[in-house]
């Protein structure tokens, strides 16, 4: 049903979507929703007589749904959509009590690229304190798809550990030489995560300084 709604394109749809949404009470027809209305407006964005504006809101007002998988499931769509205009609630979201709300709104922040949520990736990180790999994937990921290396490199001095981890995670995907001081970091994970960005990228020009570290 919900692939023949979206295939049709029609106020329709869209209305039966929202009702769905807004009215229905177990989770997996209002999923079915959010993702038919993610289905929708790409096709709706095509011809202009067609009500983009209506998908969008109602998927931007799924994102203050109270059913944690609704708000994940409408975080992931709105990034896949590319809504630019809902970086600020995603932001939002990454101070939700659910896990995978955090992890589908940092993944569209990734997608989305806003270079103010950089502070806010790293408070999740922070919190997070390497306890869900899978959230602090989603946070480095995200970070170097923004590629604030500035941004990155300023809060290399972090006092948490888990933090300093990521910013190595996120030089190595940017290719930062900056990633160098964190050879002689005081967490030995950190440390370890640094020789190794050296040696796979590689990086020659600090392979003396690794070597410097071998005892």
């Amino acid at each position: 049903a919900q692939f023949e709604l979206a295939d049709r394109s029609s106020t329709v749809s869209v209305a039966t979507f929202a009702n769905v949404l807004h009215n229905e009470m177990d989770t997996i027809p209002r999923l079915h929703a959010v993702w038919g209305l993610g289905q929708l407006l790409p096709r709706m964005r095509t011809f202009p007589d067609k009500p983009a504006a209506d998908v969008t809101r109602h998927l931007v007002g799924a994102l203050a749904e109270t059913d944690p998988e609704v708000r994940a499931q409408a975080a992931k769509v709105v990034g896949d959509c590319k809504l630019t205009e809902t970086t600020g609630p995603l932001t939002v979201l990454l101070r939700d009590d659910s896990p995978r709300v955090k992890f589908f709104a940092a993944q569209s922040l990734g997608k989305l690229r806003p270079r103010p949520a950089v502070g806010s990736l790293f408070d999740v990180l922070r919190a997070n304190a390497d306890a869900d790999p899978f959230l602090r994937h989603a946070c480095v990921a995200a970070l170097a798809r923004i590629g604030d290396a500035d941004g990155v490199a300023a809060i290399a001095s972090d006092d948490s550990a888990s933090v300093r981890l990521a910013v190595v995670l996120v030089q190595r995907r940017l290719r930062d030489l900056r990633i160098v001081q964190f050879l002689d970091d005081p967490d030995p994970l950190v440390r370890t995560e640094a020789a190794r960005a050296v040696h796979d990228l590689p990086m020659p020009e600090f392979d003396a300084a690794l070597a410097n570290r071998l005892g």
